[in-house]
């Protein structure tokens, strides 16, 4: 028996480096020149997967024209780059396979024409601003359809691997939402930003090195999400619905309404995901048996991983506009999700002339419900058009997730015969309530610089089990 559970450990093992070796990640690297060889910083570089077209991430150009995509998987990609005053520019097929650098991409100048003048203002897909990089939502190719996590993995310098998620290539990234921190991490992070749908994001905003506002927490920066709030008098709203069918079902469906009438703005939006995902895996491994000698050489793996969640996502946001500089508000958030994850791998162990040894077959269920709301009250009040400001917020947050684990392993003899079954179950209860009050005062001074304050409170309780039985 031993050498049969030594042989289901190694199968596992197995697993675990065929994941790893699937999940490399390499880089793309290259520069944008004119035809003069001027580089030209700001230009903004897709990155589409070749097969369909859909975006896999953008980036600027830095000084030098330089631009790279880390972290990116081994496939075929398509290049297409735009800047102001030069034509797009759309590569050839680019097969990834190690880490490259491509030779130099010479944008050509566009034909000027004054025949007719039409000014449109739009916003940039991507913005470079002093502090900070701005991913414009709206403006960014193929966001239809989307979560916040998707958005996330396609925005510059950020990379999303393993729900472990990545800014310029350092992690405990901060994540807020509206200026206000969401308190999670790993997997419950995770989780929560692919349960809300990017119809409701107007725009994500990227720091390395954040202004003093934003408490260090950790070294790997600050991502904060701003979502849509619509400046329009009157009653408006919109519905945004989304089908995929691939070989499973998947939608993402969000309605916002928005009220603003005299000094009274009240915005609300409503979201509906449903995602179902799967991996397949055949592995097939020989072991020397010079080298290996207790276990049969001859390993066949076939496993298949099904995902399925259900998301329900709200959001209240009222505002009272004292006078052109004061503004009171109160934002109300809730998020229900449900899920499960099933895992059912096949392992044969044979001998070098192909006579089964064992047999062992494991079925791993993961059931997960998740819960979250949040209670804000905040006051703003601006002193002036170039940015000095005092704010205030009362935060009430809570979050509550219950995980339920079974795992059934059963070996078997060559002619089927049981011989060892064990089921491990675990239940996971977590809760986290957090209470908090800060204020922070901004004051731009001659010259552009800029003084910040600011003083913060906060009290969290956690309540967290692990049961696991035999």
């Amino acid at each position: 028996m031993n050498k049969k559970i030594t042989a289901f450990l190694a199968a596992w093992l197995l697993i675990a480096a065929t994941f790893a070796q699937a999940q490399t990640r390499l880089s793309l690297k290259g520069k944008i020149t004119a035809p003069d060889g001027k580089p030209l910083d700001g230009a903004t570089v897709y990155l589409n997967r070749a097969a369909d077209s859909a975006l896999v991430k953008a980036s600027l150009t830095e000084q030098g024209g330089n631009f790279v995509f880390a972290g990116i998987k081994a496939a075929d990609y398509r290049l297409v780059v735009s800047t102001v005053g030069y034509k797009i520019y759309k590569s050839g097929l680019i097969k990834l396979q190690k880490d490259s650098i491509l030779q130099p991409i010479i944008l050509q100048p566009s034909e000027t024409s004054l025949k007719e003048v039409a000014i449109t203002a739009k916003k940039p897909p991507v913005e470079q601003l002093i502090d900070r990089t701005v991913v414009n939502v709206s403006s960014l190719p193929g966001n239809a359809g989307t979560t916040l996590l998707d958005l996330l993995a396609k925005a510059p310098g950020v990379s999303v691997d393993d729900n472990t998620i990545t800014l310029q290539g350092k992690s405990s990234v901060m994540i807020y939402i509206d200026d206000k921190p969401t308190y999670l991490s790993g997997d419950d992070l995770a989780n929560y930003l692919s349960a809300l749908p990017s119809s409701g994001i107007d725009r994500i905003e990227l720091m390395t090195n954040p202004p003093a506002r934003y408490y260090a927490a950790g070294s790997g920066g600050v991502i904060n999400i701003r979502t849509k709030r619509t400046k329009e008098t009157g009653f408006n709203g919109n519905l945004n619905l989304n089908y995929i069918q691939g070989e499973y079902t998947r939608t993402n469906n969000s309605l916002n309404l928005n009220y603003r009438q005299n000094k009274l703005n009240v915005s609300a939006n409503v979201g509906y995901t449903l995602n179902n995902n799967y991996n397949a895996i055949n592995l097939n491994r020989y072991f020397d048996p010079a080298v290996i000698t207790d276990i049969a050489p001859d390993f066949t793996q076939t496993s298949f991983i099904k995902r399925h969640s259900e998301n329900y996502s709200g959001r209240v946001n009222i505002d009272y506009y004292a006078t052109d500089k004061t503004t009171f508000g109160a934002a109300f958030t809730g998020l229900f999700t449900r899920g499960d994850n099933h895992t059912a791998n096949t392992s044969l162990l044979s001998s070098t002339q192909g006579q089964l040894d064992s047999t062992i077959v494991a079925n791993n269920v993961d059931n997960r419900q998740f819960k979250n709301g949040s209670i804000n009250l905040n006051y703003r009040h601006d002193y002036d058009k170039k940015g000095s400001e005092l704010t205030a917020d009362l935060d009430y947050v809570t979050y509550h997730t219950q995980l339920d684990q079974t795992f059934a392993n059963s070996s078997y003899y060559p002619d089927g015969a049981l011989y060892d079954y064990d089921l491990v179950t675990g239940n996971l209860p977590s809760n986290l309530n957090i209470f908090s009050a800060r204020t922070d005062y901004n004051r731009v001074l001659a010259g552009g610089l800029q003084l910040s304050a600011g003083l913060k409170s906060s009290y969290t309780k956690t309540d967290n089990l692990a049961d696991y039985f035999d």
